[in-house]
């Protein structure tokens, strides 16, 4: 056992003297080698002065501009031979063009960069990673053959990574800087992290606060050192800093020891981006501060509690030393260096510029969101401020001297909200939630109470600070009327719906009283516009509360009227949003019945509340009629609400006052295509006059009509067909039935449609063509018997008026192509009367004999020359027209 001892250390030294030995064999050769790149440069230098000596002429040569082109593409005249004077300036012009058109070099993407640095410089990565895997997995082996003792192998491993070390520091000293010395120090960084927490948690022979302190020694020392070695230090030290708890695996599962040693690698890392910024850098930084808080998150279920205030602190301590460290910003007061951003598109060019505000914007966003996914799985009763509070808190402070900020006091607002209602969703429950005893309900209630004094007590106080006043107003204010809405559901043994409904008015009611007070002194518009959109998000948590289902969609509208007044009294242009939100929620509601939103009451009250919305938004746009665009959205709106009235109203009549008919009847399909297809116009319309919408209402219109094509394709023509389909009747009299509901005003509007783009579209007109000949084949049919379908026999007269209205319609297509210029009416009314002329030989006439057989034919030729006599006059009647044109 003892030589096996001696043979494993004497191989152990000769792999660390031979890899040490290695790398200065390395150093020195790359040494020689820039060396020697250096000389060939300088003789290079050397030899193209003495050429341009040696070609010098002893006669002074003629003045050039400079950067001019080659003496040869431009050549000297003789001096003997003096050129013209209308020649002279024909050089210069010539000459000074082509320095204006300087190319800019491209830039490398960082892709190529770290490409071009791997393939640069893979051997020093690779032997600095694998003396660092030396480095730990000697104190893994020692541990496995149990050869020294818990107190030997530590102190193994900590002189290790002191030689290393030492050994780096000494041949930078002596050969000056290299890449491989910095993988050779960051090897000892590995080896001294891995020897700390194997000293606390497998041998314990430290406790957590002495390692936390040799962790944050190592880090700050490696972060002091990578300021003499480079990046490379910083790249290998803190990545394997960041992977020694996976290495190093005790089994032990302490989840908050882990949490703490990566947060002291993380204080280490940030503040080396002081000195070292690199990109890639500080995108490991937070790759793997996120790793780590999923590998605590999944192991939460062991000890909540404990890992969750773990969680908590690491999230808020890491979001501290993202902004203070790099900077040292310990009070983050500084100003910001960088140029004022206005609008997400600066905002965005500037993230993408790497500027430091702006990149760590977005990582606080990620931030918050992993806060209220853990909120969202917190055990029922644990309500914790610290675990709650703690994340927001820095950010209202942060916000409080940075105005980019401002919008996360509210993101984080609203993310601890929505994360305590999923936290307590439970769909499976009757009542949707899970229920609180009263003692957590208590302390529920005393959690929100906490929830306004923070948000609400800093809002206020930083009203004073004089910046975005309409992001703190807005805060202060609605901040107790969001957390109506967790408290209403959750508490109900602490109040009734009524009483929850009294307190939204009675702040409605203050806040629209400070508003009118703070109007008729005319202070700050902003917090009388806060203060206003509070109280009417108070009115509708109020009626939220009480009404429901039809009511409830009528008293939300309601505010439309009141908010376009109020944007048209202040000038506020912001209300826009909220007066759209307002209406989309509107109109989804109703758009949505009864597929997801089922109204049980009476049928007429229903259908009344859709023209009553209709109304209520035209109104709203004619009281603010001095943005033409808003007031056409909202006519839109109006438009598309006035169109489900129509339809639904229809239904009600041809249901016999059902306005959902269970079964999906031939009416139902046709009226399903109109609605559709009516609203994918109205949303088209729309998108003509949203300026951040277009793109989204431009897809909504083409998605409905998308679906009324493929109804009226599946259905309305194939499988309720009443042609195919015995069971689907036809209602009605002649023309006024069902099939002009089904096929009539489809064909009218396709028919439309192509008249309005002038027939350039084939596909268009075809359609339309297709449609309105099945719609007057149909009525023809229906005409001469109430069955329509196939089976039926057809007689002669029937097959005659379909070839006589056939005709007809071709000949009226073809006039209307040519006289109102319609590129594909005139073709496809001319393909129709030629299937016509077809049906007429092989089927009308092939049963007439002897005179009836002459007349027909005589009759038809005549028409045909008559058509032809016609057709020739409309052409040239229309060129003569375009001629005087």
């Amino acid at each position: 056992m003892e030589g096996l001892i001696v043979l494993l250390g004497m191989l152990l030294l000769m792999m660390v003297v031979g890899s040490v030995l290695g790398l200065i064999a390395f150093a020195q050769v790359s040494k020689v080698q820039q060396q020697q790149a250096q000389l060939q440069r300088e003789l290079t230098f050397l030899h193209q002065q003495l050429s341009a000596l040696n070609q010098a002429s002893p006669t002074p040569a003629a003045p050039q501009p400079i950067m001019s082109p080659p003496a040869a593409t431009h050549p000297v005249a003789p001096p003997s031979t003096p050129a013209p004077a209308a020649n002279q300036p024909k050089p210069a012009q010539t000459t000074t063009a082509r320095p204006t058109t300087t190319t800019r070099p491209s830039t490398p993407s960082p892709l190529d960069i770290l490409l071009s640095r791997a393939k640069d410089q893979w051997m020093i990565w690779l032997g600095g990673l694998m003396l660092s895997l030396a480095g730990i997995f000697l104190a893994k082996y020692s541990i496995e053959r149990g050869f020294l003792g818990p107190t030997a192998r530590i102190v193994m491993s900590l002189l290790t990574g002191l030689a290393l070390h030492g050994g780096a520091h000494y041949l930078r000293l002596k050969r000056g800087h290299h890449d491989a010395l910095a993988a050779l120090a960051g090897a000892g960084s590995i080896t001294l992290f891995g020897a700390v927490l194997a000293a606390l948690n497998l041998y314990h022979l430290i406790t957590p606060g002495w390692a936390f302190l040799g962790l944050v020694s190592i880090a700050l020392a490696t972060t002091a050192l990578a300021l003499v070695h480079g990046p490379i230090l910083a790249a290998i030290g803190l990545l394997g800093a960041y992977c020694v708890p996976i290495l190093v695996d005790t089994g032990s599962g302490n989840v908050a020891g882990a949490l703490m040693y990566v947060t002291a690698i993380n204080l280490g890392a940030l503040l080396l981006l002081r000195y070292v910024y690199r990109t890639w850098l500080w995108l490991g930084i937070i790759g793997f501060t996120g790793f780590w808080w999923l590998v605590a998150y999944s192991r939460m279920h062991s000890n909540y509690e404990l890992i969750s205030l773990a969680l908590t602190l690491y999230v808020a301590v890491f979001a501290y030393a993202l902004f203070a460290a790099p900077r040292f910003d310990w009070l983050l007061q500084q100003a910001s260096p960088e140029p004022a951003i206005t609008g997400w598109r600066a905002f965005w060019q500037s993230a993408k510029a790497g500027h430091f505000y702006p990149r760590n914007f977005a990582v606080l966003i990620a931030l918050l969101l992993l806060q209220a996914v853990q909120l969202a799985t917190i055990a029922t009763g644990h309500y914790n401020l610290l675990q709650t509070l703690l994340l927001p808190t820095f950010i209202l402070y942060l916000a409080s001297s940075k105005p980019l900020f401002t919008p996360l006091a509210w993101g984080s607002l609203v993310a601890t909200i929505i994360a305590l209602l999923l936290a307590h969703w439970t769909p499976t429950l009757p009542t949707n939630w899970r229920p609180l005893n009263l003692e957590q309900q208590h302390q529920f209630a005393i959690l929100l109470t906490a929830i306004v004094a923070l948000f609400s007590g800093a809002a206020l106080f930083n009203l004073r600070r004089g910046f975005s006043l309409g992001h703190w107003s807005s805060l202060a204010a609605l901040t107790p009327l969001f957390t109506l809405v967790p408290g209403y559901f959750l508490l109900p043994a602490l109040t009734s719906n009524l009483s929850w409904a009294l307190a939204a008015t009675a702040i409605a009611c203050l806040y629209l009283g400070w508003a009118i007070w703070l109007a008729n002194h005319h202070r700050s518009t902003q917090a009388v516009l806060a203060l206003t959109i509070a109280a009417h998000l108070g009115y509708s948590l109020a009626v939220l509360f009480i009404f429901e289902r039809t009511t409830l969609t009528l008293l939300l509208a309601v505010q439309v009227l009141s908010l376009s007044y109020l944007r048209k009294r202040f000038d506020a242009n912001q209300l826009g949003w909220i007066i759209k939100a307002l209406v989309a929620v509107v109109v989804i509601r109703l758009s949505a019945n009864p597929f997801i939103f089922t109204y049980p009451e009476q049928d007429q009250w229903l259908i009344g509340t859709y023209a009553l919305c209709a109304g209520l938004c035209y109104l709203a746009g004619r009281i603010d009629a001095s943005p033409r665009k808003f007031n056409l959205w909202l006519e839109a709106a109006a438009l598309h609400l006035f169109t489900l009235f129509v339809l639904l109203q229809v239904r009600y009549w041809m249901n016999q006052g059902e306005v959902f008919e269970g079964d999906y009847t031939l009416a139902e399909a046709g009226l399903q295509t109109l609605t559709w297809g009516l609203l994918g116009q109205s949303y088209s319309y729309r998108a003509r006059f949203a300026d951040h919408l277009a793109l989204l209402y431009r897809f909504a219109g083409n998605l409905l009509r998308v679906m009324a094509i493929v109804n009226y394709a599946l259905f309305v023509l194939f499988f309720l067909n009443p042609l195919l389909n015995s069971h689907s009747q036809v209602e009605g009299v002649i023309l006024f039935n069902t099939l002009l509901l089904c096929y009539g005003l489809p064909a009218l509007a396709l028919l439309w449609q192509s008249y309005q783009e002038r027939g350039n579209t084939a596909w268009l007109a075809l359609a339309a063509m297709v449609a309105s000949v099945l719609f007057v084949s149909l009525e023809l049919r229906f005409s001469f018997g109430s069955n329509v379908h196939h089976n039926r026999p057809t007689g002669d007269p029937e097959v005659y008026s379909y070839s006589l209205a056939w005709m007809i319609m071709a000949i009226v297509g073809m006039v209307v192509g040519i006289r109102q210029k319609l590129r594909f009416w005139y073709p496809i009314a001319l393909g129709l009367l030629l299937l016509v002329i077809v049906k007429l030989f092989l089927i009308d006439m092939s049963d007439l004999k002897g005179l009836l057989r002459v007349a027909s034919f005589m009759g038809m030729g005549l028409s045909l020359l008559v058509l032809a006599y016609g057709h020739r006059f409309l052409t040239a009647h229309d060129k003569t027209a375009s001629t005087h044109l």
